[in-house]
C-alpha cells in the first residue's frame, strides 16, 4: 500500500513528521466517558498537518501498511491513557484533547525534549 500518497502514516513514521514540523490533531470520533475508577473512554484518531501546506496524515498501524488488501484503518485509541502516551511518545508534551464527538485539538512539539531527557 502506497502510505505517503494516500495521507497515510505509520505509527512509526509520525514522529519523523512532527520533528519535521507536522503538528498533532486529535480528532475525537466518539463522544468520552468518565468510567468510575478506570478514568476516561471515547474513540479518537490522529492526524499530522503540516504547519505550512495544511497537508494531512492520518496514523495508520504499522502491519495496515505492510498488508496488501488495500483496506484502510486508521489508529484508534479507544482510553485516554492510550492516546495520551501515544502522543506523549511523539515529543508532544501539551496535549489539546477533545472530549466531543467531532471536535478537534491541536498539539505541538516541543523542542529540547530530547535534551530534557538526556537522549
Amino acid at each position: 500500500m502506497k502510505v505517503k500518497s494516500l495521507g497515510l502514516v505509520t505509527e512509526e513514521g509520525a514522529r519523523g513528521l512532527v520533528v519535521a514540523g507536522f503538528h498533532v490533531q486529535v480528532e475525537c470520533l466518539e463522544t468520552a466517558i468518565q468510567v468510575r475508577n478506570s478514568g476516561w473512554k471515547g474513540r479518537w484518531i490522529v492526524h499530522l498537518v503540516n504547519t505550512d501546506s495544511g497537508e494531512e496524515r492520518t496514523v495508520i498501524p504499522l502491519r495496515l501498511a505492510r498488508s496488501a488488501s488495500g483496506s484502510v484503518r486508521f489508529r484508534e485509541f479507544r482510553t485516554l491513557n492510550g492516546l495520551v502516551g501515544f502522543v506523549a511518545n511523539l515529543g508532544i508534551r501539551v496535549i489539546s484533547v477533545p472530549l466531543d464527538a467531532g471536535a478537534r485539538g491541536s498539539s505541538y512539539y516541543s523542542e529540547g525534549l530530547e535534551e530534557q531527557q538526556g537522549a
